[in-house]
């Protein structure tokens, strides 16, 4: 009898123990999945016995800490485990007696022990601290911003007010501005009518400068091509005395001219075979004003050559007199007062001079450029005085 009722006694005095809405109660089956894997809390785990005194009394302190408001911030959360029904755990953390407070942090294999009083005070302290110092603490919600209610009339009212006087403003500054330019306009004007006058000014100078460069580019081109004609004319002068030349040289050899006068192969004469320009020496006489047939002469004793007037002809052609008159060569030969080109030739003289023949021929004062139309200068033709040189500055100009 006495054994049931100490039974009995030991069974009244077991109590409900660390039951309150925060506290987690801890298993060995949870602990796993509430203490360990949570990374993100801090647990603050009371080890106790169901039937020791201490842990009632302790109880209420405990949970008094749950709702202090200096761990509202914290991460922090409480459980309790039975120390007599998960003896695995009881074994693991080395638990001795009952209470005990256990802090596990973010190492979860290694706890912190609490050692202070069992006082809510003290441990809500030594909580706070710890998850302070290892960096369980909520962050700091944004500050929500205040809502207002508006009055809209009242601020409508406000910027029109402030627009009329910006408006003001505007106009004002509008009227000055204008006034401004009104001010600058003249100077404006009477600075695009100098620049304008200076334009013109330069246009005309540019106008008379061209049309200056154009006459005098003309006039250069004029006496360029007035140089190359007097060349071209030299040229062909020289060339003219060339053949006449020849031909007389030719002739004093006994040459036969036509024949001679082919080879040169000059295509700007052409001279015509006929009895004014050839007779054919002991042919009958023809009616054309000459005695074809008559007594022969040379011929070439005509009257002395002027040396002054025909320098190229000097000691040419001797003056002797034919037989007859009238014969190609015979009485007035060539160079003779009767003879070839003569004054009072029927058919027409060769050089219309009463003295002149070849021997005064070619230069002659009436001549090949003689005074009376003739190519060259008035004393000049080919071989006289002023010679190639008169010939081409009278002529020409």
């Amino acid at each position: 009898m006495r054994i049931l009722s100490a039974f009995a006694l030991i069974a009244a005095q077991v109590w409900a123990l660390f039951e309150d809405e925060g506290i987690e109660t801890l298993t060995s089956d949870n602990w796993a999945e509430k203490v360990d894997s949570d990374e993100e809390n801090a647990w603050v785990v009371t080890f106790y016995a169901d039937w020791c005194p201490y842990c009632k009394t302790f109880s209420d302190e405990f949970s008094a800490a749950i709702s202090d408001p200096e761990l509202a911030d914290k991460k922090i959360k409480f459980g309790a485990l039975d120390v007599m029904a998960n003896r695995d755990l009881t074994k693991k953390y080395g638990i001795k007696r009952s209470p005990t407070v256990k802090i596990f942090g973010k190492d979860k294999e290694t706890p912190e022990d609490y050692v202070g009083q069992r006082k809510t005070a003290d441990i809500v302290s030594h909580v706070s601290e710890f998850c302070t110092t290892n960096e369980f603490v909520v962050a700091a919600p944004e500050p929500k911003e205040p809502e207002y209610t508006y009055n809209i009339d009242a601020i409508i009212k406000t910027i029109s007010d402030a627009h009329k006087k910006r408006v003001a403003a505007a106009s004002v500054e509008l009227a000055d501005a204008v006034k401004v330019l009104e001010g600058e306009l003249g100077e404006d004007l009477k600075e695009v009518k100098e620049d304008f006058q200076k334009r013109l000014e330069q246009l005309a100078s540019d106008r008379k400068a061209g049309l200056q460069a154009a006459y005098d580019a003309v006039q250069q081109k004029i006496t360029d091509k007035k140089s190359e004609h007097a060349l071209s004319i030299a040229n062909l002068d020289d060339e003219a005395i060339t053949v006449v030349e020849s031909i007389i040289a030719k002739h004093k050899e006994n040459i036969e001219l036509a024949e001679y006068i082919d080879t040169l192969e000059k295509d700007w004469f052409n001279i015509t075979w006929d009895y004014t320009t050839r007779r054919q020496i002991g042919a009958p006489a023809q009616d054309t004003g000459y005695a074809y047939g008559a007594v022969e002469s040379a011929g070439y004793a005509a009257g002395p050559i002027d040396p002054v007037v025909a320098p190229t002809l000097a000691g040419g052609l001797p003056s002797a007199a034919g037989p007859a008159v009238g014969l190609y060569g015979a009485q007035a030969p060539y160079g003779a007062q009767q003879g070839y080109g003569v004054q009072q030739q029927q058919r027409g003289a060769y050089n219309q001079q009463s003295a002149g023949g070849y021997g005064r021929g070619y230069g002659a004062q009436r001549g090949y450029g003689a005074a009376a139309g003739g190519y060259g200068a008035a004393a000049g033709g080919y071989g006289a005085r002023a010679g190639y040189q008169g010939g081409y500055q009278g002529g020409y100009y």
